[in-house]
């Protein structure tokens, strides 16, 4: 929701926004329509793929790398639910998501995993300071029932990592406040050698990649991390139990 209505807030220069959401069978479907530039048709197949924005030419003079729709659907793909959209040029857009009512009303009244989030269990350590892209790890992990920890700064990660023997996988992100992840990741490496630290960043560029390897890391992914990579890396670092 916060990534539907801050791109309708954006496009939209005159008109109105709106928002909300209905029931309907087992789902409650959530929509936010705006009156702003719109989507033209030729580009509706493209609309969710990574930096979409930056290819489209009625949205280059905005802010954004393009990716806040991938995440999105990353999302709500990972919670068993839809993302969809009508779009018209100069008209406007709604973009819709729905997600299972009996599912989250089951989830709702279950307890925690057992170990989850307990110091007497393996950690997997999230370093990013974006808010949905930490959601999108953690839904994720947490069907692991392993337990997470959040670092929002490369400085904050390495001091988790020191004063933390039971992490066992970071996943650090490039772009960070106080301390970058690739340096973070270098320290870290130096202070422990076998902790797997996996690198991932929105841009996947030769020269990244190199200097992500040059520093230590043992994977590289680009965001949005895909629900079945990042279970080929935890079952690949941690098994698959």
């Amino acid at each position: 929701m916060t990534n539907l209505l801050n791109n309708a807030i954006k496009y939209t220069k005159r008109g109105e926004i709106s928002f909300g959401y209905r029931f309907t069978n087992e789902e409650v479907v959530f929509s936010v329509s705006d009156t702003g530039i719109g989507i033209n048709r030729a580009h509706h197949h493209r609309i969710f793929t990574r930096f979409y924005q930056a290819e489209h030419s009625s949205a280059r003079s905005y802010e954004g790398a393009g990716l806040g729709l991938s995440i999105s659907q990353g999302l709500v793909q990972a919670m068993g639910g839809k993302i969809w959209f009508e779009s018209e040029a100069g008209v406007g857009s709604t973009f819709s998501f729905s997600i299972a009512v009996a599912e989250a009303n089951e989830q709702s009244v279950k307890k925690p995993a057992e170990g989850y989030n307990q110091v007497n269990t393996d950690i997997v350590l999230i370093a990013d300071d974006d808010d949905t892209s930490y959601m999108l790890l953690m839904t994720t992990l947490k069907k692991r029932k392993v337990g997470i920890m959040r670092a929002e700064t490369g400085v904050e990660a390495v001091e988790l990592v020191k004063n933390h023997e039971n992490i066992r996988l970071v996943l650090m992100d490039v772009k960070m406040p106080e301390m970058n992840g690739l340096e973070a990741t270098r320290i870290i490496k130096s202070l422990k050698p076998d902790l797997p630290v996996i690198i991932q960043t929105a841009y996947a560029f030769t020269d990244d990649i190199d200097e992500a390897y040059a520093v230590g890391c043992d994977e590289y992914l680009s965001k949005p991390i895909a629900t079945e990579k990042l279970n080929h890396i935890y079952e690949k670092f941690l098994g698959t139990n």
